[in-house]
């Protein structure tokens, strides 16, 4: 029998390092212009995702589900009004007057509010299904063990290691 050769380790290159180095060279040098044509758009997200960002400082579970939940709506609460921006008049006037009105408002953080209610009220739900679908399930293998055991006899629930009954209710504790 032929023995099986370890994996062969890439080295680690310096190209990571130089990619890395790219990256931040290109973001330094492009990042200013576009915040200066795209002032109107970062003005107009940061204003209106702001329930997001509150989502993200305010909760404090270990994996931080809440922003995901919330961002994922606001966005697409904001997401018309932000189209309505980049196409009829990319201007700072343009983005303050959508702000400024309570109506769109409403809807972008209103959005933001559904996502809140989705993160607060559906591991509950899943939690309850979850439960429901393992008792079932569970009933369900009691019954094939009582299938076998009525078909094959009680000799086969014998555990090999003390001989004891492995059937459940009548196992020993």
């Amino acid at each position: 029998m032929a023995q099986k050769k370890p994996p062969k380790k890439i080295p680690q290159t310096a190209s990571r390092g130089a990619s890395r180095a790219r990256i931040t060279i290109g973001l330094l040098l492009l990042g200013p212009p576009m915040l200066f044509f795209f002032l109107p758009t970062w003005t107009f997200l940061f204003l209106a995702m702001l329930p997001t960002v509150v989502a993200f400082v305010v909760d404090r579970t270990p994996y931080r589900y809440a922003w995901v939940s919330v961002a994922g709506l606001n966005f697409a609460g904001v997401a018309p009004y932000l189209m309505k921006l980049w196409f009829e008049a990319h201007t700072m006037n343009n983005a303050f007057k959508i702000l400024g009105n309570p109506f769109d408002l409403i809807v972008m953080y209103g959005a933001a509010g559904l996502g809140w209610v989705l993160h607060m009220s559906l591991p509950p739900v899943v939690g309850a299904w979850l439960d429901v679908t393992s008792q079932r399930r569970l009933g369900q293998l009691r019954d094939t063990q009582r299938r076998l055991l009525s078909e094959w006899g009680e000799e086969v629930a014998r555990s090999d290691d003390d001989g004891e009954l492995a059937v459940a209710g009548r196992r020993k504790r």
